[in-house]
């Protein structure tokens, strides 16, 4: 038995709606995305028409290069991407004037240290909370409904809004909300008319606001086509509405058909992970089935570690043994429940000089942390795309002071009038002697307009190794990223693009062991998966939500553990530490049975992950 069959009806469908509702392994998309696609471009279609949308930059990644084997190149995006170009299109919204520069994740900090001029008395940690909530806003409700429970929050919110308009900026969380109020007051501009065929891979993690888009976007189209599982939801922290794809199936609308066999999973892979399903829901009998023939596989839930070095040993020894078998580093994975225990991992393996063989390496898969000086780097690269980027600006500028240079940048603004004018004319000459640090940051605002005369007139390739010196061990491996986007002919501009994109994405090659979390391995696959730190409170962890019951909560992170198996082709390892360091438990907030000394360490004592108490092996 297999999928082909119902591969075959959903090719064959002639409905306006279609729904498949897709298990891990099913082969959704080279069964139907893809196929689809071929199908319709092979009987005339222009791929201009066929639009491709995901929500993970990976699952679109994966999209995009698998449309790049058709003759014919249909367009793919994220829903986010595909929201923002749309937005750039259009002159007639809310956020034209600042859509062009989005903010990246350290420049919010010197939000922070604006912030803080005018809430002098809160701290930045609950500013951050404050507008973490603020941002969550944009994909649950009305923008007029955000943040006003009382008058701080209006106060708070103005001010986050004031800053972006200022600094004409946009944070990533307002583009969708935007497409889909332009969309709701303006119908279908010209940019979307032309868009006939719409394919969605990964429904189930797209928010309310993202799938009301989505379903305008599908009016009046010749083919709406919804693929996504339940079963892997795991992004309540974006507002994923779990039971949206299963509305969308129920539609009657809809032409709505299940792939109900995992070609990826062996046989005793599979069945474990089910375990996992019927945890959550006792009486379920839907349950995903292997493909006949396949082999049975391993699941090897290890006792538990005394210490947490030897868990760590004993997993760097597991995948040496793999390597000098003939394994690829590529066809091993390695998931923690949360990052701080992926960076612990590292940090141990760098205390102890563990090299593995054939060359091949971990690395920690993670939202990139940059040095200063490499973000001074990077900002003076987006500045010398866009010279008039105030927020990639007031960034730059704000380096290499504990405070942002907040208060001096606001006098100087308010001396010239405006930031243009701030960063066309400051000059220290302007304000008295005893105005040291104003004056330091007027000579910052000189010496970076003279940094970027100079570089705008050079070729990429100068551009690069000004700001990335390849002589300099802290930009080698940018520098050489960098050039690694550049051909002959392409503009730093493009390169500036890739780049930002490419920070966004997961990196792999041939010698690499991937760390990273059950969260992030989402669309991936690997022939051995170990997934390490199965404690109890690291999983389930503490609900942090404001948004979810820990009823939810707890079943979305059983899901977690399911999403983790259903990684492997052909072996899952699980491991976890009775004893984890006291600094540890704290730094990382898991709750512990007891606290005990250990050769005069203070350790916390924990247990196993409550999901993997009852499996059957």
């Amino acid at each position: 038995m297999s999928n082909s069959d119902n591969f075959k009806k959903v090719l064959s469908s002639t409905s306006q709606q279609v729904c498949v509702v897709a298990g891990p392994g099913s082969g959704k998309t080279k069964g139907i995305l893809i196929p689809k696609a071929k199908s319709l471009i092979d009987n005339g279609i222009d791929p201009k028409a066929i639009l491709l949308l995901s929500f993970s930059r990976l699952s679109a990644l994966d999209l995009k290069t698998r449309v790049q084997s058709l003759d014919q190149v249909p367009r793919a995006s994220t829903v986010h991407a595909f929201c923002l170009q749309y937005l750039l299109s259009e002159n007639d919204h809310a956020i034209r004037d600042r859509i062009k520069s989005i903010a990246m994740d350290f420049e919010l900090d010197y939000l922070i240290h604006d912030l803080k001029l005018l809430f002098p008395k809160v701290n930045k940690k609950d500013l951050r909370k404050q507008l973490k909530e603020f941002s969550a806003g944009w994909a649950t409700m009305q923008h007029e409904e955000v943040s006003e429970r009382d008058e701080y929050q209006r106060r708070f919110k103005a001010a986050v809004v004031n800053w972006l308009s200022e600094h004409t900026a946009v944070m990533m969380e307002e583009i969708v909300y935007f497409a889909l109020d332009h969309i709701r007051k303006s119908g279908k501009p010209q940019y979307l008319n032309g868009i006939e065929y719409i394919f969605v891979d990964e429904y189930q993690d797209l928010n309310k606001l993202e799938q009301e888009f989505i379903k305008i976007l599908g009016e009046g189209s010749k083919l709406l086509l919804t693929v996504g599982d339940p079963d892997q939801s795991i992004y309540s922290f974006k507002f994923a509405w779990k039971d949206g794809i299963q509305s969308f199936y129920n539609n009657t609308d809809t032409d709505s058909y299940t792939l109900p066999f995992c070609g990826r999973c062996d046989k005793k892979i599979l069945e474990v992970a089910n375990q996992f399903l019927v945890q959550e829901s006792p009486d379920r009998q839907d349950l995903p089935q292997p493909l006949n023939g396949k082999p049975d596989g391993s699941v090897d839930i290890r006792p538990a570690f005394r210490l947490q070095s030897g868990e760590y040993r004993f997993i760097v020894d597991s995948i040496t043994e793999r390597l000098e078998s003939g394994e690829d580093a590529k066809d091993i994975l390695v998931l923690v429940p949360k990052p701080k225990l992926g960076q612990e991992f590292m940090t141990y393996l760098a205390s102890e000089d563990l090299v593995l063989p054939n060359g091949c390496k971990f690395e920690l898969v993670s939202r990139p942390k940059f040095t200063e000086n490499q973000q001074a780097r990077i900002l003076l690269l987006s500045l010398i795309v866009d010279p008039n980027s105030v927020i990639h600006a007031r960034s730059y500028l704000g380096l290499g002071d504990d405070s942002g240079y907040a208060l001096e940048l606001k006098t100087i603004k308010e001396h010239y009038g405006s930031w243009s004018a701030l960063l066309s004319s400051a000059d220290p000459d302007d304000f008295p002697r005893r105005s040291r640090r104003i004056r330091e940051v007027c000579k910052k605002v000189q010496a970076l307009r003279d940094t970027i005369t100079t570089l705008t007139s050079l070729e990429s390739k100068t551009i690069i190794d000004r700001l990335f010196p390849d002589t300099d061990e802290e930009f080698t491996s940018l520098n050489k990223l960098l050039k690694s986007f550049d051909s002959d002919g392409t503009s730093i501009s493009d390169i500036y693009s890739v780049f930002i994109e490419y920070i966004r994405s997961i990196p792999q090659d041939d010698k690499t062991i991937q760390v990273m979390t059950i969260m992030a391995s989402k669309g991936l696959e690997a022939s051995h998966v170990y997934i390490m730190g199965c404690n109890a409170g690291n999983i389930p962890g503490t609900n942090r939500t404001n948004h979810l019951s820990d009823f939810e909560h707890k079943q979305e992170q059983r899901r977690f553990l399911y999403v983790g198996f259903t990684r492997a082709r052909n072996s899952v390892t699980v491991t976890w530490t009775k004893h984890i360091p006291y600094r540890q438990s704290k730094n990382h907030s898991t709750p512990g049975i007891r606290t005990t000394k250990i050769n005069g360490q203070l350790m916390t004592q924990v247990g196993i992950c409550e999901f993997l108490q009852d499996l059957t092996i």
